[in-house]
């Protein structure tokens, strides 16, 4: 069933976000507020309901049906710089669904089409076009907050370098510096998250600053462009997701893994023969700083 999340109610109905960036008008639930997500119930009149069946077997039996749609999500993948969209991807590593988590995702996801991309050529185009719309800014401690969603079973520290570089190369070739925070997030936070109307990324800085006892409300969090969070709050997000003093991981379980935060720094600049020039260069060389953080 399809679902939205609440950006504005009314008196008797309320304006959803729905995945796909879309804008809808449905019936307002009770005691339903803004930030929620909710499910969109429709009703599929029978007749069409047995044609989209007997099209789907039809697919089946007569082997045209894309394969990714009968594949489950393998990971999930979510994105905050302001705009804040979740991407599922299967084993392959392709993107199958890409969700908004807010209106500025909603907007991202208009422009920039990801679906059936792998995962690295997404993440690029998405920041490529943060760029663009002027999220992702020369001159400024940019801000990328990431999260990757596996099974309790599976080990994601494999694909936090994959996701890094996706994120780097536009960020060097537009000369930004960022801050990138790559976090692992259990399946059952996720879950929690998404009742709070939020994303992972944001779910997990949330309650981090909640342990410390740092004041702001969950729809606030909903909406903050990660960057004037930091300079408001006084954050270094390196320091925040560190264990707070005397945590003994029993209030909200999300030190669990092992995450990282790299620094993008923006290319240096090197006297030549003709004068100066920028030299990306590679490494730790380009400016790139990392510093893993504690396990519990």
């Amino acid at each position: 069933m399809e679902s939205g999340m609440i950006v504005k109610k009314k008196k008797r109905s309320c304006i959803v976000l729905t995945p796909d960036g879309k804008f809808e008008e449905v019936s307002l639930p009770k005691d339903a507020r803004v930030g929620q997500e909710i499910e969109l119930k429709k009703v599929v009149p029978y007749f069409k309901q047995l044609i989209a069946a007997a099209s789907i077997l039809l697919l089946v039996v007569t082997g045209q049906l894309y394969p990714g749609w009968l594949l489950p999500a393998a990971a999930y993948v979510s994105l905050d710089i302001n705009p804040s969209v979740e991407l599922s991807v299967d084993a392959g590593k392709m993107v199958i669904t890409a969700r908004a988590l807010n209106a500025d995702g909603g907007r991202l996801l208009s422009e920039v089409k990801v679906k059936r991309h792998r995962l690295p050529e997404a993440i690029e185009l998405l920041v490529f076009q943060a760029m663009a719309d002027g999220y992702l800014k020369r001159g400024v401690d940019n801000t990328v907050v990431v999260t990757l969603t596996v099974s309790a079973d599976e080990q994601p520290e494999a694909d936090f370098q994959l996701i890094y570089d996706s994120i780097e190369r536009p960020l060097v070739s537009g000369n930004l510096q960022a801050e990138v925070v790559i976090e692992p997030v259990k399946p059952e936070q996720r879950a929690e998250a998404r009742k709070e109307g939020l994303s992972a990324g944001r779910y997990v800085l949330y309650r981090h600053m909640e342990e410390r006892g740092i004041p702001f409300a969950v729809e606030e969090m909903q909406q903050v462009n990660l960057r004037n969070l930091k300079e408001e709050k006084n954050l270094k997000f390196e320091e925040l997701l560190q264990d707070p003093p005397g945590y003994a991981g029993k209030a909200s379980g999300i030190r669990r893994q092992e995450g990282f935060v790299k620094r993008v720094r923006p290319a240096a600049k090197e006297m030549t023969a003709d004068g100066e020039s920028d030299k990306p260069g590679h490494g730790l060389e380009r400016g790139m700083s990392q510093k893993k953080l504690a396990k519990p």
